[in-house]
This record gives structure tokens, sequence and C-alpha cells, in this order.
């Protein structure tokens, strides 16, 4: 089968983007030729240029106030571009990509990653109604879309992420040593990360201020992240540059990084303080996998990353700071083996080979329908 791909970006600039990649990746192990076309370079290209049939470039300038209008126009001259491809699908993860729906002849589906949008309606429901399915991360995500888009009743698809666990393990005692020496960090301290976009909705204050009222001399904060590349650049490095001013003393930023996995062997738990509606938090997968304890807010869709570990949920900053401490008093061995539970939940619920089994059955079988 022959899928045609279009994307803002080949960096990893958060969750979907690598998301995006891995899937695409796994269909093109299983004999489907993956066409792609992108707009900004990044650190995935090489992997997208070492698997996929095609990879195309469409330089077209616009940065954050010119969308969503800058990545529509980009999507329309990707589909220009890829006329000769004549057969197949295309596969779609933003809604932004919706042109390609309405100038190429084959089907399409959408893959819902984020809320659905709140302004232009009409002209949303106007492409919405060209594609042939959508996928959704997550049942919130869904019932979000088909209540502002009635007409997607009955044609959205739940697939929730999943990530692959044997990428995504516990450190072993070495690794665990290494990840810490490199981040500087004593052996008995104790490690909480934070790994996301510095943006105003992932809540990062509602993690200072808790950290603040804990306060063990032990506990070290790390906050990996870059500034927020969908918002304007002058803003997003604004708003990072406060929460420097702002974090505890001892708190480390280490910018963002194109793989966490070692930032993940190197901490002692996680904490997602997101106060948006999270469609289906990665991070969360992602750490859960490498053995740690992770802490949520209860937003959007991740509370359907936690059935049976409710208990991890927060919702202000009283009980994050509840939840901190009784990781903290847990002691070593116990946080290991609630990071071993995490990790048991996650292979048996969210492994990435079944959600790349589901897509690839939507693709196929809206592309025979078609």
């Amino acid at each position: 089968m022959d899928i045609f791909v279009p994307v803002r970006s080949t960096a990893p600039d958060g969750g979907a983007e690598r998301s995006v990649m891995e899937v695409t990746e796994r269909l093109s192990r299983r004999g489907h030729a993956v066409h792609l076309v992108y707009r900004n370079d990044g650190a995935f290209l090489n992997q997208y240029q070492g698997f996929c049939a095609s990879v195309s470039r469409i330089a077209y300038p616009g940065g954050a106030r010119l969308e969503p209008f800058s990545a529509a126009a980009a999507a329309v001259m990707a589909s220009v571009r890829a006329r000769s491809l004549r057969s197949g699908i295309s596969y779609l993860n933003a809604l932004t990509d919706l042109p390609v729906a309405m100038i190429r002849s084959a089907p399409a589906v959408l893959h819902l990653r984020e809320p659905p949008p709140r302004r232009y309606l009409r002209i949303w429901a106007s492409l919405l109604r060209r594609v042939a399915g959508c996928i959704a991360v997550s049942q919130t995500v869904a019932d979000s879309f088909v209540n502002r888009f009635p007409m997607l009743e009955g044609r959205v698809v739940v697939v929730h992420s999943g990530v692959d666990p044997d990428h995504y393990r516990p450190a072993t005692e070495h690794e665990r040593s290494a990840a810490r020496s490199a981040l500087g960090f004593e052996s008995e301290e104790v490690v909480l990360l934070y790994a996301g976009r510095l943006s105003p909705d992932k809540g990062i204050p509602v993690l200072l201020r808790a950290v603040e009222q804990t306060q063990p001399a032990r506990l070290r904060l790390v906050v990996a992240g870059g500034p927020d590349s969908f918002r304007p650049k002058l803003a997003s490095h604004r708003y990072a540059s406060w929460l420097r001013s702002v974090a505890p003393p001892g708190t480390a930023f280490v910018g963002a990084r194109s793989d966490n996995v070692s930032l993940f062997h190197a901490a002692d738990m996680v904490v997602l303080p997101s106060t948006w509606d999270e469609p289906f938090s990665r991070v969360v997968l992602e750490a859960m996998a490498c053995g740690v304890p992770v802490l949520a807010s209860r937003k959007g869709g991740t509370p359907e990353a936690y059935e049976g570990l409710e208990h991890y949920l927060f919702d202000d900053v009283p009980q994050l700071t509840r939840l901190i401490d009784q990781l903290l008093t847990m002691g070593d061995e116990r946080r290991r083996d609630l990071g071993a539970r995490m990790r048991g939940h996650v292979a048996e619920r969210f492994p990435l080979e079944r959600a790349v089994d589901r897509i690839e059955q939507v693709l196929a079988t809206t592309a025979s329908q078609h």
C-alpha cells in the first residue's frame, strides 16, 4: 500500500511528531511504501530518509503567527507535488493537512492528535467531510470532535498511542549511574523530572509550587524541554526565561532532547502537570515503560492511561504535593516496585505494535473501500 504522509516538521517538537515517525517506520517495515512530504528540517529527517520510499521538502515561509494558514498552504503544495502518486491513501496527522484530502483523489484518514479547533468551524467542517475516516488518540479527543462536528459520529476509531517497551526500558545500574553523573547528581539525591515543552499550558508553575512546598534537601528538580516552537518565538523564549527565574534553587534546566530515555534512567519520579486537556500524553507512557513512577494531572485524555492507577492523578497543587511526599517516603525499593508495576501496565495495554496494527487496519480498510 502506498501511504502519502505530509508533516509540518521532521523535528521532535513533541510526542505527536515522535509518534508519527514511529508509526510510519513500523508501517514501512511491514512492506508499505511511505511517501513523506515535510516543511521543516529536524532531527528525525535521517530516520525518515532511511525507511521512506520517497522524501520531499516543501519550502514555504511562515511562522507561528501565520498558522494555520501557512501550514494549510504547505499542505496544498504538498498535494500538488504528490499528484503523481495516484493510488494508495493519505495519512494525515494534523487538521492543517486537510487540504490534502480536498485535492488528492486518493482517500484520506485523519489522525486526531489534538483537541478540536474553536474557530473557523464551518471551514473545518467542510474539510472534515472530505476525509474517509478518523483515528483519535483517546476517547476524550474522539468525543470532543464528535460534539463539535456531529457529522463525525460513527466515523472515529479510538487508537491509544503506544510505545516500544524494548526501547523504553528500565535502566541497568550502570546506565542509571551514568545518566545521573551526566546531570551532575549524587547517587543519594531523589531526581524529579519534567519533560516537555516550556509552554504555559504545560502547567510547569504548578510543579514548581509543589516542589517548593515539599523542600526536602535531597530532592532535585530537572526540567527538560525547550521554548514552545508552536508559539511566537519571542514570547516562547520570554516564558522559558521567566520559568528559570522563578524555579527553586538547584533546579536543572537541561534543554530539549531528541530522546528522553537517558533522562528517565536518571529520574526517580516524573510529573506531568499540564493545565490544558492533554489529548493522550506520550511522556506518561515513555516514563512508565522505563519503570519510573509518573504523577499526572487529571486533564484531557491522560486518565485513560491510568486505569487501575488513578491514585497517581492529581487535580491541584496540594494533591500533587502530597503525592510527591508519598513517593519520597516510599524509599528506593518501593518506588522501584511501583515503577515496575507501571511498566507492566504500559507493556500490556499500550505497546506500539498493537497501535500500529489498528492504524494499519484502518488505513487498509479505508483504501480497499474507495
